[in-house]
């Protein structure tokens, strides 16, 4: 086999890394590693040339710029002369195979790298070619950037090989050590689990542990005993006490990495739970896979909201840790997250589940402590000196304030479009676009101000359950219900009203059902003269007020209501059967005055002062909820902007043959523009690439919460024939109904009037479906999530975050929501169940 891939047998620290370099140290000591040839270390080197990345001693790098390296990594093919070595050494190996890093500071004492890099396993010859990329890519990767950052390891120094390895199918796996992790005493620990020793590396799953004798092992009988003696022959092999990671196919017993340790690092190196990753609340607005020119602009908002309210609390965390794409699509850290909200100080006694939802913690996950890098840091001193500043920020982050915010982000955005239908040629599209990226910067004091809406509503909760016990969220529920003015509650109701209109005029009904296209129906309104001119106007200012409206609207490829005028029309056609009785418009007067009878009777309970008081609160919780959905829905109106202008510079981009098609322009980042619309990047690799991962990633849905790395599998329906569920209620009252299950809103399926909706999240692409419902049950969310706030504006009974709705219920059940206790209970099943 040529140099350019070494055998296990040529294997030296310096070109194929302190992994591969143990690995064949012990292979040739006798000991049982899967045979394996690395791509060395130089390789990666020209790789990178190629790749056009130069980075040197003095270069200053941006975890922002380590995404361009790592994407041009990843995008480079394989050296041509490399391919057919490659293939030779699949031949001669065997499918499948695993493509693990092997970087030059890699499983070192004290600088091990664990977790930062990217391991593949690959069952065709193709896809070991386009892994060896990908993994060299993870050198760039953002947890690798940071590890570095932290700990001060250049990165003009970083280099990896790869490691092209037979991978053992385990029927058991796990890690094993010569040293007690606790006293470093002279003690074998073994741990295995049928999950193998990623996952207990990870901390994912509870691990089986035998303890041995080093003296008396050779005695034991068992797969945890001839583990034991394979850790203490790696020992012999290193010198030092070893840590060793282990697989059983079920006829042999396998050496898969081994590590040197002294007995002072390993005593200094606690376990740590591994880092837990939420969508709850990401996947209100961004539910789907993400696109990278999304990522790349919406992706840092959230850093923006951290900054803006955890950094003045004097609340220090990992920013770069703070969102990850899972599966392409927006994941907070809840690990990080949870640790930051416990040092907020006067939280009060609010849980963060329930104001952003999420489910319970695997069982025995808290035991382990959070890893130093998940964990938030309160600096007093920062505290005490910045909580004037804190206060002072608050009162700037009114409701009032935030109406002002709305009134010029709109105008901003008004005058962004009057300019880009000005803009004629591609400089000028480009200097427009330009120009909305810098105005979306301003999204990120929207976060600050729905991040005091959240803090008033925390305290508002709180004075609820300490002046009225368990009586408090049913009053909570009550008194935030039909307050008006939340922008995204509009929709509804003007769906709401104009099919009343439409009910009121038989032709006008008719004229709705006879096709499910528009532009038909369009016609025949219009043909029937002036009775159809309210309906029409109606239609027409619905589309100007909410055709920004999408789902996963944070999205810029996802296509608008404006744009969809036929799935508006079944919106619309879907409410026309409800009667005015039972309307949304009815409930949503009643629910308004219940609210006003219930502020009577807090003043009759707690007295004028207290009462007083209390009310006081109540009317900020309003605001804030009514300032999150109200900012949120300016934000959207200037990202619809910014996807019109963007899909604009494509066209301009594709005429000049620089892109395929111009929304090819969201497969880039906005990082990546102008070097491809000066040329010095080629765009086809990088978007065919991407497009492929984005096809891939459509096809699987990670689970909701995801502890440690990602295992590729889809999310699972948690089995359950429950017949009641308990949740969070967020909207008082009690409903019973048919049950209309809807898992994705590109389903066909609409909900009819009675029928309770039961759906895995919300967002404001679902607010259309709340309008025919008599109860909504979420499997996620929380109190302040967007269905949670638009079900109490309109007065809609609902619990959310029952986390097996979907699964427990069926379509066609008849089902009860206890909009006041927070319980769903299965009444009878559907015949056929």
């Amino acid at each position: 086999m040529s140099a350019q891939l070494l055998r296990m047998a040529e294997c030296y620290q310096a070109s194929a890394g302190p992994k591969a370099a143990t690995l064949a140290r012990m292979s040739k000591a006798g000991l049982p590693v899967p045979e394996f040839v690395v791509v060395p270390a130089d390789a990666y080197r020209a790789h990178a040339r190629r790749a056009g990345i130069r980075v040197g001693p003095t270069s200053r790098l941006s975890a922002e710029r380590a995404d361009i390296l790592r994407g041009r990594i990843a995008t480079t093919p394989l050296a041509p002369q490399l391919v057919p070595l490659v293939t030779a050494a699949v031949a001669e190996l065997g499918l499948p195979l695993a493509v693990r890093s092997s970087g030059t500071a890699e499983d070192l004492p004290g600088l091990s790298f664990a977790g930062q890099y990217e391991t593949y396993v690959c069952r065709s010859e193709g896809n070991v070619v386009t892994r060896i990329p990908d993994c060299w890519a993870s050198v760039w990767g953002r947890r690798a950037f940071s590890y570095r950052e932290r700990n001060g390891v250049p990165h003009h120094a970083a280099a990896m090989a790869v490691i092209v390895q037979r991978y053992i199918e385990a029927e058991q796996g796990g890690v094993a050590f010569t040293a007690d992790p606790v006293t470093g005493g002279k003690r074998v620990i073994v741990e295995s689990s049928a999950d193998g020793a990623e996952a207990l590396v990870s901390g994912t799953v509870a691990p089986m542990r035998r303890e041995f004798d080093p003296e008396a092992v050779s005695g034991e009988e068992g797969l945890e005993a001839d583990v034991a003696r394979l850790a203490l022959s790696a020992e012999q092999v290193l010198g030092a006490p070893a840590d060793i990671e282990w697989a059983w196919d079920g006829r042999r017993l396998w050496l898969l990495q081994a590590r040197p340790i002294t007995t002072g690092v390993f005593a200094a190196k606690p376990r740590y739970r591994a880092t837990g990753w939420s969508n709850v609340n990401t996947g209100e607005v961004l539910p789907d896979v993400v696109t990278p020119m999304t990522w790349s602009l919406v992706g840092r908002l959230a850093v923006g909201l951290i900054d803006a309210l955890f950094g003045k609390l004097g609340i220090r965390i990992d920013n770069d840790r703070l969102v990850s794409l899972i599966g392409g699509r927006a994941y907070f850290n809840a690990s990080l997250l949870s640790s930051a909200f416990l040092q907020m100080p006067f939280k009060g006694d609010s849980e963060i589940t329930s104001i952003f939802g999420g489910g319970d913690a695997p069982e025995g996950f808290t035991d382990l402590p959070l890893a130093p890098e998940d964990t938030a840091h309160l600096s007093k001193v920062r505290l005490v000196f910045g909580l004037p500043l804190v206060g002072i920020w608050m009162l700037q982050h009114t409701a009032g304030a935030s109406d002002r915010w709305c009134a010029r982000m709109g105008a901003g955005t008004g005058r962004a479009l009057a300019e880009l239908a000005a803009a004629a040629t591609e400089e000028e599209i480009a200097a427009v676009t330009s120009r909305i990226a810098v105005m979306l910067e301003g999204l990120v004091d929207a976060l600050a101000y729905m991040g005091v809406g959240m803090a008033r509503y925390s305290a508002f909760v709180d004075a609820a359950g300490k002046h009225f016990g368990e009586d408090g969220p049913a009053l909570v529920n009550t008194l935030l219900a039909g307050q008006g003015g939340v922008a995204s509650a509009e929709s509804g109701l003007a769906l709401a009203r104009m099919a009343r209109t439409a009910r009121a005029n038989t032709s006008l009904a008719e004229a709705l059902r006879s096709s499910a296209r528009w532009d038909e129906v369009r016609e025949r309104l219009q043909a029937l003269g002036p009775q159809s001119d309210a309906l029409l106007e109606a239609w027409d200012a619905f589309m100007a007020e909410h055709g920004h409206h999408a789902r996963g609207e944070l999205e810029f490829s996802a296509p608008r209501w404006a744009e969809l005028p036929d799935e508006v029309l079944a919106m619309l056609t879907a409410v026309l059967g409800t009667t005015d009785a039972k309307d949304l418009l009815t409930a949503y007067a009643k629910r308004g005055e219940q609210a006003r009878a219930a502020e009577q009777m807090v003043l009759e309970r707690l007295g004028p002062s207290k009462g007083g008081r209390f009310l006081k609160l109540a009317e900020h919780a309003r605001r804030g909820g009514r300032t999150r959905e109200n900012l949120k829905n300016e934000g959207v109106r200037a990202l619809v902007a910014m996807r019109k202008a963007l899909l604009k510079l494509g066209d301009a981009m594709t005429h000049r043959g620089v892109l395929t098609v111009s929304d090819d322009i969201f497969f880039l980042t906005w990082e990546e523009l102008p070097a491809v619309r000066d040329g010095s990047l080629e765009a086809a690799p990088l978007v065919a690439k991407r497009r492929a991962e984005y096809e891939s990633n459509c096809r699987v849905t990670p689970p909701s919460v995801v502890i440690g790395d990602w295992d590729g599998r889809g999310a699972q329906d948690l089995p359950s024939d429950a017949m009641q569920l308990t949740g969070l209620a967020v909207a008082s009252g009690l409903a019973r109904g048919p049950a209309r299950v809807i898992r994705t809103l590109r389903s066909d399926e609409r909900v009819l009037p009675g029928e309770v909706l039961v759906a895995p999240f919300t967002d404001p692409g679902w607010t259309p479906y709340f309008v025919p419902a008599a109860a909504i049950v979420v499997d996620l969310g929380g109190m302040l999530s967007h269905g949670s706030i638009i079900a109490r504006e309109y007065g809609i009974p609902a619990v959310v975050n029952v986390t097996v709705g979907t699964s427990a219920i069926k379509t066609g059940d008849i089902v009860e929501v206890d909009g006041n206790r927070g319980v769903v209970t299965v009444v009878e099943r559907r015949p056929d169940a």
